[in-house]
């Protein structure tokens, strides 16, 4: 017997995200995409968005509560596909560092924190 799972993704509507989302979805074992967002998305089918600041000081506290969440329905795990896009690429070193270490950082901490390896 197959096992389902779900998928938390941070990242989930650019351009490698949007790919990875898709994938996920092409696979019936897959019985949720829980997509971590900044604002409100369309709904499509088995897709769940989940609107949290990630700038906040308690993202990871709030990740962790919805890691939490999804686990109790079953096995789960977590992706990023944050990156920087064109209109990232002027970005300074600290806004950068702020993004992949302060946000995908959090992230990471919220979904361990969870018992997402």
């Amino acid at each position: 017997m197959k096992q389902h799972f779900a998928v938390i993704i941070l990242g989930g509507t650019g351009q490698v995200g949007g790919a990875a989302v898709a994938e996920l979805l092409a696979i019936p074992e897959c019985r949720e995409v829980v997509m971590v967002t900044r604002k409100p998305i369309a709904a499509r089918s088995r897709v769940r968005n989940v609107v949290l600041d990630s700038g906040a000081a308690d993202f990871a506290e709030h990740t962790a509560f919805l890691a939490r969440e999804v686990l109790s329905q079953g096995p789960a795990s977590a992706v990023s596909c944050v990156g920087v896009g064109s209109g990232s690429r002027r970005w300074s070193e600290e806004e950068l560092q702020r993004l992949e270490l302060g946000v995908v950082g959090a992230f990471a901490r919220g979904c361990g924190e969870a018992g997402i390896a």
